[in-house]
This record gives C-alpha cells, structure tokens and sequence, in this order.
C-alpha cells in the first residue's frame, strides 16, 4: 500500500474548505410566497375583481359595469370576451413554453346579459392556465378604460346570475 505524501492532501484542501463553508452558509432564500409571485394578484386593475373555486367546465365570467350598459357597450364586451375565448381555442395562454396546446378552451356559451349592467359567459376552460385570466383582465382594463367603466370582475362564478327572461336583451 502507498502512503499519500502531505502535499497530495494540500492540492485538495482548498476544494474540502470549500465544501465546508458551502455546508455552513445560509440556506437559499426561500421562493417568493405563490401570491407575491403570481401576475393575476400582482397587476393593479381599476376594477374590483376575484377568482372563485367555479368548476373549470364551466367557468361563468361576470363583468359588472358600474353603469346599465348600452347595446353598443354590451357588444364590444361580448367581442372582448368572444375574442378572448378564440385565442385560448388556439392555446394562446401558455403558463409554461412546453404546455400542450390543444384543447385550452373548448367551449363558450353564448353570452347573456341578466341585468342591465352585467354580461356573463360560461366556458370550458379544458387546459387554459392563470395566464389566460390574466390577458382577460388586461383586455377587460381596456374595455374599461375606452368603453364602459368596470365595477366588478368575477371569473370561475361559484354561482352564476339568472339568464335574462325569454325577450330580453342578450
């Protein structure tokens, strides 16, 4: 057996004390809490607006205005929530780059308006991420700040409102 010369150690040393000081330093910081680092809780909007636990198949948007809405407002809300709804078909609203693109968003119900300064749509959101409620809320701060002003947002409804009676507006 061949006994290692003291200078053969020497040339490891400054490699053990640096695994030893890596040992001894601070943890790593932790990751930022979920909220803090979530885009949909970050942005400012100028409308109130929450994410309940609505089932994804059959997710009810509801966009209140702070006015009755008029028939041309109503339309250009309908168009927002349409061209929103096209986009996530396409798999437009990636969280992650490898995410599967197809079947994002598979369903829209036609539009309805129960009251007079709300319009609602269900979807089924299939695959779609936070991402895509994100671009939502940035398409409806748009709306609200060209069209109608918002008063209140509320994505995945737990309960969605009535639908208009027979006759009424859509």
């Amino acid at each position: 057996m061949r006994r290692r010369s003291a200078g053969h150690l020497c040339g490891w040393l400054p490699l053990i004390a640096l695994w030893v000081l890596e040992g001894c330093a601070a943890p790593p910081a932790p990751p930022p809490a979920p909220a803090a680092a979530d885009p949909l809780a970050q942005a400012n909007r100028p409308f109130a607006w929450r994410l309940e636990d609505g089932a994804r198949s059959s997710c009810t948007i509801v966009v209140r205005a702070t006015r009755p809405l008029a028939s041309e407002d109503a339309d250009e809300l309908d168009a927002v929530l349409t061209d929103w709804y096209n986009l996530g078909r396409l798999g437009a609203y990636k969280d992650a780059p490898g995410q599967s693109d197809s079947g994002a968003i598979e369903a829209m119900g036609t539009p309805w308006q129960p009251h007079d300064d709300t319009l609602a749509a269900t979807f089924d959101l299939g695959t779609m991420g936070r991402l895509g409620f994100v671009v939502l809320l940035n398409a409806l701060a748009g709306y609200h700040d060209e069209e109608a002003p918002i008063r209140e947002v509320i994505l995945c409804a737990t309960q969605a409102p009535p639908p208009a009676p027979p006759g009424g507006s859509t």
